[in-house]
């Protein structure tokens, strides 16, 4: 079970983020009649690495380079920030982060750094936490203390067409367009030793009437029946003789 999980995640996930969103208990409770009305959004974003920590690395579904993907190099690439950020090399912002696999800590409502009267993870005990946060050089966070500054932070532009993405998509089309018509060989089939060809035609049946004239065309409507479906009885055919016909004298019947 766990090396099902651990597979599934990592082919199906490229990143874990939370929707950081603090709203008090008074703001949370304009929805206390109407669902609706309910401001979206919880905390997450300063319980996120831990949580992530606790349950993938250290019950041992995730390695500590899994954990450092979801939540630091993917979310670089995928924004377009990659190798500037995501990554420890020469040249690279020096944004670092220290982390204490053998840390031990219980969320509370007390202690966080959110303005807001509650938390939702609060009274959750995780095992790994970060120690120290280093942004640009300098010591932003030590010991859980957090020691910034107002306008300490930066706009960082993200450049479109992040490539992490769209190269997925690009060879997707380019496999997409190269697609041939399957072109099929003739094989001979063989059933019961022998192959197509060498099966011969069937010989038609030969019908026992007579063969018909091309211009004879065929009816089912039959003269002597009468309309009730008894045979109508003969009736002798007459014959006139006519001396003076139309055109001519004649010896001859009409």
């Amino acid at each position: 079970m766990s090396l099902l999980f651990h597979s599934f995640l990592f082919s199906a996930f490229d990143i874990v983020s939370s929707d950081h969103a603090t709203f008090n208990s008074k703001q949370k409770a304009l929805g206390v009649n109407d669902f609706t009305k309910i401001p979206p959004g919880v905390n997450g974003v300063g319980e996120r690495m831990m949580i992530l920590w606790d349950k993938l690395v250290h019950s041992g579904k995730a390695t500590p380079e899994q954990f450092v993907a979801l939540t630091s190099s993917n979310p670089a690439k995928m924004f377009n920030m990659y190798p500037e950020k995501g990554r420890i090399e020469l040249g690279s912002l020096a944004d670092l982060v220290i982390w204490d696999p053998h840390g031990k800590k219980t969320i509370s409502t007390g202690d966080h750094n959110l303005k807001t009267d509650f938390n939702i993870f609060s009274g959750l005990t995780l095992h790994g936490v970060p120690d120290s946060v280093i942004i640009g050089g300098k010591v932003v966070m030590d010991e859980g203390a957090l020691r910034v500054m107002q306008g300490f932070g930066k706009f960082l532009p993200l450049p479109t067409f992040a490539p992490h993405v769209y190269e997925k998509v690009r060879a997707r089309e380019a496999e997409a367009r190269s697609a041939s018509a399957v072109i099929r060989t003739e094989s001979k089939s063989s059933t019961n030793g022998n192959s197509v060809e060498d099966i011969p035609p069937p010989t038609p049946t030969k019908s026992t009437q007579a063969a018909k004239a091309p211009s004879q065309q065929s009816s089912h409507f039959d003269l002597k029946a009468h309309p009730t479906g008894e045979p109508q009885p003969a009736i002798p055919k007459a014959s006139v003789k006519v001396r003076a016909p139309p055109g001519g004298l004649s010896s001859g019947f009409w």
